[in-house]
C-alpha cells in the first residue's frame, strides 16, 4: 500500500481522526506500513544530515522541520490507537495493540539514539541566528535524546532498550487489569433510597445498564429500577457527587481506589517490577532514582 493510499484511509496524521474507520483489522494491516514509511523517511533524513555535515551551516528548518514531522506522525497515529484501546477496548484491539507496542518503542528508541541527529542538534546550537525560544527547544530535544540512551555504551544501550520495551508491556498489562477490574465490579440497586440525589439522566443510564446486565426483556421504567452501579467514570463521578447515601458512596469509593489490587487481577507484582526497572533505567542514565530523572525535565 502506498503512502497516498494509507493517508486516504486512516493515517493522514493531521486533524481529527475518523475513529469509526480504525478497526483492529485495519490497524493491524496499515499501521506497520506507516511505521515502515516513517522509518524510511528517518533514514533519508540521517543521510541528508550526513551529506551536509561538512558543507553549509545547519539551519533550524533543515534539522527541526523533519524531526517535528517524524515525531508528529508517530505521535498522532499511535495516539489514536492508544486512545481507542483505552475507551473502546476489546480483546482483538488489545491483541493488536500489544503486538504493535514493541515496534513503536523500538522506533522511538531508534529516533532517540541517532548519533547523526544528536550531533546535528549540538551543531545547530552554535548557530548565532537562533533566538532564546529556539535554544530552549534545542536544549529540551537534546535532553530527551540523552534520556533515550544516546550517550550510553552499546551494551548499556541494549539493556536500556530491553528495559524500555518491558516497561511498555508492563504499563499495558497494568492498564488492562484496571479496565478489567473496573468492568468486573458492580452493585444492583433496587431501593429508591439507594439512589436519592442522583440526577434523572444518570438514573436512566444506570437503569439501562441494569436491564442489559440482567437481560431484562420488554419496557422498563428507570424510576422503578433496578439500577446498576459500576466503576465506570460517568457513573462513578455522578454517584460520588450527587448520591445522598453515605454508605454506598463509601463502598463505591473503596472499590474504585482498590481496583486490581488482589485476587486474580492484582497489579501489585507489576508495580514492584515497574519500580525496579525505573530505578535501573535511572541509574543507567546517571540519576540516583526515577524521581530525579523525572524532575530533570520539569524543574
Amino acid at each position: 500500500m502506498s503512502r497516498d493510499s494509507i493517508d486516504s484511509f486512516l493515517f493522514n496524521c493531521k486533524g481529527l481522526p475518523d475513529f469509526k474507520k480504525f478497526t483492529p483489522e485495519r490497524i493491524k494491516k496499515e499501521f506497520p506500513q506507516l511505521l515502515e514509511k516513517i522509518n524510511k523517511d528517518f533514514q533519508d533524513f540521517e543521510t541528508l544530515l550526513s551529506d551536509n555535515s561538512e558543507h553549509e551551516e545547519l539551519q533550524w528548518e533543515t534539522v527541526m522541520g523533519p524531526i517535528n514531522n517524524l515525531n508528529e506522525r508517530l505521535r498522532w497515529s499511535w495516539g489514536v490507537i492508544s486512545h481507542l484501546n483505552s475507551v473502546n477496548n476489546s480483546e482483538s484491539l488489545r491483541e493488536v495493540y500489544s503486538d504493535l507496542l514493541p515496534l513503536v518503542i523500538n522506533l522511538g528508541n531508534k529516533f532517540g539514539q541517532s548519533k547523526i541527529i544528536y550531533l546535528a542538534l549540538k551543531e545547530l546550537k552554535n548557530n548565532s541566528k537562533l533566538d532564546e525560544t529556539e535554544h530552549r527547544i534545542l536544549d529540551k530535544q537534546i535532553l530527551e535524546m540523552e534520556h533515550s540512551g544516546i550517550s550510553l555504551a552499546k551494551k548499556e544501550q541494549e539493556e536500556f532498550n530491553l528495559i524500555s520495551e518491558r516497561l511498555g508491556k508492563l504499563s499495558t498489562e497494568f492498564s488492562n487489569n484496571i479496565l478489567d477490574a473496573t468492568n468486573e465490579w458492580y452493585l444492583i440497586l433496587e431501593e429508591e433510597n439507594e439512589i436519592e440525589g442522583i440526577p434523572e439522566r444518570v438514573k436512566e443510564l444506570m437503569a439501562l445498564a441494569a436491564k442489559k446486565h440482567l437481560k431484562i426483556t420488554g419496557d422498563s421504567n428507570y424510576k422503578n429500577g433496578p439500577w446498576k452501579l459500576g466503576l465506570d467514570i460517568p457513573t462513578y463521578t455522578a454517584f460520588m457527587t450527587y448520591s445522598e447515601n453515605r454508605s454506598l458512596r463509601s463502598k463505591l469509593y473503596k472499590a474504585f481506589v482498590s481496583r486490581a489490587s488482589k485476587g486474580e487481577i492484582d497489579n501489585n507484582p507489576i508495580i514492584e517490577e515497574i519500580l525496579y526497572l525505573r530505578l535501573k533505567k535511572a541509574h543507567l542514565l546517571g540519576y540516583q532514582n526515577w524521581a530525579e530523572l523525572s524532575l530533570s525535565t520539569k524543574m
